[in-house]
């Protein structure tokens, strides 16, 4: 992705699949466009302390905020905001990307990555989409 201008990626998304808690160094904007997301707020994932967001709502979460997510259903989301595209775990073993296959093989990985650069008002913005496996098993939290 980009370092710097604006990002779009749209996310698709199976049911249980969770997201361990993390920061972003930008502000976040959430869309849900099918399905319901949760999100938490803390260091540890917790699903009891989840609020629900239903398709057509929308989240912001400030920089540096600790948070967490997970699908309810198969879910589509879309995120936007301010590059650079960073995840920054509060515990770096949660971090899909310091794992392998083997360690770790109910992560999933995006089966299509597809990556645009449009020019919109005469700002560049990039666009990315992931789109995961049904079978894929969600993460322990």
């Amino acid at each position: 992705m980009a370092a710097s201008g604006d990002f779009t990626i749209r996310l698709k998304m199976p049911d249980g699949y969770k997201v361990a808690p993390h920061t972003h160094p930008n502000r976040e904007n959430v869309i849900v466009l099918s399905g319901t997301l949760k999100i938490g707020m803390g260091d540890r994932f917790d699903a009891g302390k989840m609020a629900s967001f239903g398709a057509g709502s929308f989240a912001y979460l400030d920089p540096s905020m600790h948070h967490y997510a997970a699908a309810s259903g198969e879910i589509v989301i879309q995120i936007h905001g301010q590059s650079p595209v960073k995840f920054n775990y509060i515990n770096p073993a949660d971090d899909p990307r310091q794992r392998s296959r083997e360690e770790a093989p109910g992560l999933c990985r995006a089966l299509t990555k597809t990556k645009e650069t449009l020019y919109h008002r005469g700002h560049r913005e990039t666009q990315s989409w992931a789109i995961f496996p049904s079978s894929c098993r969600p993460p322990s939290a």
